[in-house]
């Protein structure tokens, strides 16, 4: 079954910019090497909260498995150190959604 999944990313301050590199260029690395994915958007907002920048991830994937077998893609593996190393998130949180209503046209 399909999966819809959101990524929130909410940078420490000052590593913004860090972010947006790093994001775009897993975007590329998800094209190239996820062929199950077949979305891979990121948006930027501002947390309701305190007002600091954030990203939102927005993903389609084939089915569970995919979610599962992603993470430990080298890409992926790389994204995980490179995020601790330099500390650049102050939370980070992977949501499964389910669909519970609506439409599409």
């Amino acid at each position: 079954m399909v999966q819809h999944v959101l990524v929130h990313i909410h940078p420490n301050p000052g590593k913004e910019k860090r972010c947006v590199e790093l994001l775009e260029w897993l975007a590329g690395e998800v094209k190239a090497n996820e062929p199950d994915t077949s979305v891979y958007q990121v948006h930027e907002t501002r947390d309701e909260g305190d007002g600091e920048l954030m990203f939102v991830v927005y993903m389609v994937l084939k089915d569970e498995e995919t979610i599962d077998r992603r993470q430990q893609l080298p890409h992926n593996q790389k994204l995980k150190k490179i995020l601790k190393d330099e500390e650049l998130l102050r939370e980070l949180k992977y949501l499964r959604l389910t669909n519970t209503g609506g439409f599409r046209r």
